[in-house]
C-alpha cells in the first residue's frame, strides 16, 4: 500500500472508503462505498460474503459482567456476520470462524468459542463449515466470515440503492445496548438485571424485514452496528440522497426510559449512541410499504433529494442535519465513556431542534 497515509482513528472509516478501491483491480465485482458485504455476481443472482472481527475486550468485559469470554466472543462474532448477511437480503448458508489466543489456552477455549458461535447460528439453521485457530502471544482475536446467496441481483440490499421517494424502516427497537451499558456502569444495574445483561450479551436479530424486501423489489440496507446516525449517513452518502428521520417515530428499547435520568437526556438520544442491537435500516419503494410493515418493519422516515446526509424533522415541520455520530475504534478509553459522550451529544443536538 505504497503512499497510503496512516489515518487518525476517528477518520478510519473515511480513509478505508477513499483508499481501498483505488488500490484494488477494477474487475467488475467492486461497487462504491465498500458495503458491509461483498457481492459476487453468479448467474442471475450472486454470493454475499461478510467478515467481522470482535474486540478482544468487548463491553461486557469492561463492565465486569461475569461471563465465559470464549463463548461470548464466539456468540458475538457469529451474530455480527449473520446480521450483515441477512441485511444484504440473503439467508446465510454457512460461517467460517477464526480464533487466536495464547497457545496454552487454545485447547480449553476453542471448543467454548465454537459452542458460543453455534448457539448464535442454531435459531437460523446456519452451519459452521470451516475456520482456523492459531496461538498468539498478544491478545485474543475472534473473527467470523458469513456467506449466503441472493437469487437475483435486484434483491441485493446494497447501501447505495436508496432512492428519493423511498420509505425508511427499522427492523426493531434501538438504544437498548447503550442504555444497558449506562445502567450497568452508572446505575445499580437496572430494575431488571437479567434484561440489562441480555441487552448487552444477547442481541435479537430480526431478519424478516430484509428478507421480505429483498424478495419483493429491493431497496437499500445496512445493519446498525455503529449507531443510527453513523450508519444511516453511510447509506445517504453512497446513494447521494438525504435520509429524513422522524425522531418521534423511532422504536426505543424499554431500558432507554430507565437509563435516561442517569445522564439527564431524552430516551431517544440512546438510539444515536453506538450500535449493539444489530437492527436493520431498510429503504423500500412506497408501493412496497404495506408488505414491509407486515414483515415487521417500523416506518421512521423517508428518502428525499440531497444534499446527502441524515436529517431529523423539526418542531416547525422543517428538517435539520444530524452529525454522523457513532462508534469509532481507538478514540475513547472504553465503551461506557464513548456511549455516554455520544448519547449526551445526540441529546444536545436533537433537543435543540425536535
Amino acid at each position: 500500500m505504497t503512499g497510503a497515509v496512516a489515518p487518525q482513528p476517528q477518520k478510519l472509516d473515511e480513509w478505508v472508503f477513499q483508499t481501498i478501491p483505488a488500490l484494488l483491480p477494477q474487475n467488475g465485482l467492486l461497487r462504491p462505498g465498500l458495503d458491509d458485504c461483498a457481492y459476487i455476481p453468479l448467474g442471475e443472482g450472486g454470493m454475499v460474503i461478510s467478515t467481522d472481527f470482535v474486540n478482544a475486550s468487548p463491553a461486557f468485559v469492561e463492565l465486569g459482567i461475569d461471563a465465559d469470554l470464549p463463548y461470548e466472543l464466539g456468540y458475538l462474532a457469529a451474530t455480527a456476520s449473520l446480521s450483515d448477511v441477512f441485511c444484504s437480503g440473503a439467508h446465510p448458508s454457512g460461517l467460517a470462524l477464526g480464533y487466536m489466543a495464547p497457545p496454552s489456552d487454545i485447547p480449553d477455549e476453542l471448543p467454548r468459542f465454537l459452542i458460543g458461535a453455534a448457539a448464535a447460528c442454531a435459531p437460523w439453521g446456519v452451519p459452521i463449515v470451516g475456520g482456523d485457530s492459531k496461538g498468539s502471544r498478544s491478545s485474543r482475536v475472534a473473527s467470523s466470515t458469513g456467506f449466503g446467496w441472493v437469487p437475483r441481483e435486484q434483491g441485493y440490499l446494497a447501501r447505495w440503492n436508496a432512492r428519493p421517494g423511498q420509505k425508511i424502516l427499522l427492523s426493531g427497537p434501538l438504544g437498548g445496548f447503550n442504555a444497558a451499558v449506562v445502567l450497568r456502569r452508572f446505575g445499580s444495574g437496572g430494575r431488571n438485571p437479567a434484561a440489562v445483561r441480555d441487552a448487552i450479551l444477547r442481541p435479537v436479530l430480526r431478519p424478516g424485514l430484509a428478507l421480505h424486501v429483498a424478495g419483493s423489489g429491493g431497496g437499500a440496507g445496512i445493519d446498525i452496528s455503529d449507531g443510527l446516525a453513523s450508519d444511516a449517513s453511510r447509506v445517504a452518502e453512497t446513494s447521494g440522497v438525504a435520509l429524513l428521520i422522524d425522531v418521534a417515530a423511532l422504536p426505543l428499547h424499554p431500558l432507554t426510559s430507565e437509563a435516561a435520568p442517569l445522564l439527564g437526556v431524552s430516551p431517544a438520544a440512546f438510539a444515536f449512541g453506538t450500535g449493539g442491537e444489530w437492527q436493520h435500516l431498510i429503504t423500500v419503494a412506497p408501493e412496497a410499504l404495506d408488505g414491509a410493515l407486515a414483515a415487521g418493519g417500523i416506518l421512521v422516515g423517508e428518502v428525499t433529494d440531497g444534499p446527502a446526509g441524515v436529517y431529523v424533522t423539526t418542531r416547525s415541520g422543517g428538517r435539520t442535519a444530524v452529525a454522523p455520530l457513532g462508534h469509532s475504534d481507538g478514540v475513547y478509553a472504553g465503551f461506557p465513556e464513548e456511549i455516554c459522550d455520544l448519547v449526551r451529544r445526540a441529546h444536545r443536538s436533537l433537543m435543540s431542534h425536535v
